[in-house]
């Protein structure tokens, strides 16, 4: 095979052209590299204000239940403490009021627009402990479904009733967020129920209690059924 020169010299980048195409590829390499670095700085920085919003929830959840009962109003004029017939009276007056109405269930419901003009309807579900009520879940249903959480979310946090709390916000195991208002003994809670959305309010003290025993009477019929093998 006969070497050819001139068709080797022809086939060669220029000197000046090879230098100006390595240079372009290190500039290349070293953006990258520097954007990869911003992308892990980041994720770094997300994930620890997570972990944060995490550990400061449950610090205020803990001072919550370890709270004297301060607060006692909660949506509609309900008050932490009411009997199971002080609840009943009171809804029999919220609809003498014109604020409760019967729905095509039969149900009590209430007429609520969110400041975006979402049209609701919401629904009472009082717990009690001990006969008194420690917990009403407000099931708020509307068009839009469970994404009405972020709306009544917003709703709540725009108004005077606002004032005073610490507001959080946390992943379930959905990876959906909670949102979390907590002022003294009182955990209002905005999450995403089954085709609707819940507004919480909770008496952490008494909720607490509430949680103890239900674990304990759990626990209890766990090891009665355990004892029929």
């Amino acid at each position: 095979m006969i070497f050819n020169y001139w068709t080797f010299r022809q086939n060669q980048l220029p000197l000046h052209e090879i230098l100006i195409s390595n240079k372009e590829k290190m500039k290349k390499i070293v953006l990258l590299l520097s954007l990869l670095l911003v992308f892990s700085c980041n994720s770094s920085n997300n994930k620890s204000y997570t972990e944060k919003q995490v550990d400061e929830l449950k610090a205020a959840i803990e001072n919550a239940e370890a709270s004297d009962v301060v607060e006692t109003k909660l949506f509609l004029d309900f008050q932490f403490g009411m009997t199971e017939n002080e609840v009943k009276k009171h809804v029999g007056q919220l609809e003498k009021d014109g604020k409760f109405g019967l729905d095509y269930r039969n149900k009590y419901a209430y007429s609520f627009t969110t400041k975006s003009g979402i049209k609701c309807k919401i629904y009472a579900a009082p717990s009690y402990y001990e006969g008194k009520l420690y917990q009403m879940t407000y099931i708020v249903e509307s068009v839009l479904g469970e994404s009405t959480n972020f709306d009544m979310k917003e709703t709540f946090a725009e108004s005077e009733r606002a004032s005073g709390f610490k507001n959080f916000t946390k992943k379930n195991v959905f990876d959906e967020n909670e949102y979390y208002f907590v002022k003294d003994n009182l955990i209002i809670t905005f999450k995403k129920g089954y085709g609707d959305s819940r507004m919480i309010y909770e008496n952490a003290p008494i909720s607490k209690l509430a949680k103890e025993e239900s674990k304990r009477q759990k626990s209890e019929k766990s090891q009665k059924s355990a004892s029929e093998f």
